[in-house]
């Protein structure tokens, strides 16, 4: 009998103990600031984005991270789309002279690595697609018939990686018919 009173002493000690853990872990938990949470949406690019910043700061500038994050996209817009007329690249890809062309570091950056990752892939990723892009229609400018064999030939002969060469901060075409798309 005395051994199990012993049993059932040392069985409520413990059980006490992790109650006891059990509330310590509690309160402290609760005492710690959940994160806050802050979801923005917008559209750029046309397509649409979703940006959840999750953070333990009690004060978050709410109302101008929106503004800050849509000027960066304009940016990046304003650089590398084919959509817009006077952009980076369209400036680049109407440039029909063969000397290097200075680019902003941002989009040399971008350049160098899509350089880099089509020479990883021996060209099956081609930064130089442009030309072939545009004939499917898939561009600016879109297109409603299938392009003629002479037209995809054109296009291929304008396209490779290797008509290109990446200087300091200029990109410098072989072939002043080379376009990019990123």
């Amino acid at each position: 009998m005395i051994a199990l009173d012993k049993y059932l002493l040392k069985f409520k000690l413990i059980k006490a103990r992790l109650m006891l853990s059990f509330f310590i872990i509690i309160a402290f938990d609760s005492c710690t600031q959940k994160p806050n949470e802050v979801v923005i949406e917008g559209l750029t690019m046309g397509t649409s984005y979703t940006i959840k910043i999750i953070t333990q700061e009690s004060k978050i500038d709410v109302e101008n991270i929106p503004f800050q994050i849509d000027s960066i996209l304009v940016e990046i817009n304003n650089q590398m789309s084919t959509y817009i007329e006077n952009s980076e690249i369209n400036r680049f890809n109407f440039y029909t002279g063969t000397e290097p062309f200075q680019l902003s570091p941002e989009f040399y950056s971008v350049v160098k690595r899509a350089l880099f990752w089509t020479e990883k892939t021996n060209g099956a990723f081609d930064v130089t697609i442009l030309p072939l892009v545009s004939i499917w229609g898939f561009g600016p400018g879109s297109k409603q018939s299938l392009p003629s064999e002479n037209e995809v030939l054109t296009a291929l002969n304008y396209s490779g990686y290797e008509q290109l060469t990446l200087h300091l901060s200029a990109v410098q075409k072989k072939n002043p018919n080379v376009q990019l798309d990123v």
